[in-house]
C-alpha cells in the first residue's frame, strides 16, 4: 500500500496527464499554460511522469521544511522566556524570530528556484522530440477530477487544527 504521500504525488502528476478527445495522451508541464505535448509512447509517458513526481516530490519535501523551520522560528521565542523566568521584551523576541525566518526564507526561495530551474530544462531538452498541441486543443481538454484533492486538503486541514487545539491546550495545562 502506497505511503500517503506517494498518493498525493500520484494524484498531482496525474492532473498534468490527460487524454483528447482521440484518446491521444496529453502532457502539461505547468511551465507555462499555453504549452502542452503528444505523449506517444508508454516509456515517454513513464519518464515524463517520473520527472513530474520528482519535481512534486523536492517541492513537497521544501515545503515541508520550510513549514518546520517557520514553527521553529515561532516556537523558539516562547522557550527562551520560559527558560529565562517568563519574561523577555517583545523586541527580543521578535528578532529571535526574524533571525530563524529570514535565513529559513532565504534557504527555501533559493531552494524553490533551483528546483524549479532544474524541471524547466529537463522538460524542455525531454520534450524536444515529442509533438506539440495547439492552445485550442489544450483548452478543449477535460478539466482533472480534483475530489481526492479536496478530501486530503480537508483531512490535512482537519489534523492540522486538531495539532494546534492539542498544542495550545498542552501549553495552556503547563502554564497556569
Amino acid at each position: 500500500m502506497p505511503s500517503p504521500l506517494a498518493r498525493f504525488l500520484d494524484c498531482a502528476v496525474s492532473a498534468q496527464f490527460r487524454e483528447d478527445s482521440r484518446g491521444r495522451l496529453v502532457f502539461l508541464p505547468l511551465i507555462t499554460k499555453r504549452e502542452a505535448y503528444f505523449v506517444d509512447s508508454p516509456s515517454d509517458a513513464e519518464k515524463l511522469r517520473a520527472l513530474a513526481r520528482m519535481y512534486r516530490g523536492a517541492s513537497a519535501v521544501l515545503n515541508l521544511m520550510w513549514s518546520l523551520l517557520n514553527f521553529v522560528a515561532v516556537l523558539a521565542p516562547g522557550s527562551i522566556s520560559s527558560y529565562y523566568g517568563g519574561y523577555v521584551p517583545l523586541r527580543a523576541k521578535l528578532t529571535a524570530i526574524a533571525w530563524v525566518a529570514v535565513p529559513s526564507l532565504l534557504f527555501w526561495a533559493t531552494s524553490a528556484w533551483v528546483v524549479w530551474s532544474l524541471y524547466k530544462q529537463a522538460i524542455r531538452k525531454f520534450t524536444q522530440a515529442l509533438p506539440p498541441a495547439s492552445p485550442e486543443l489544450v483548452a478543449q481538454l477535460p478539466a482533472p477530477s480534483r475530489r481526492p484533492q479536496r478530501i486530503a486538503l480537508v483531512v490535512l486541514g482537519a489534523v492540522t487544527i486538531l495539532v494546534g487545539v492539542a498544542i495550545l491546550a498542552a501549553v495552556q495545562r503547563s502554564h497556569p
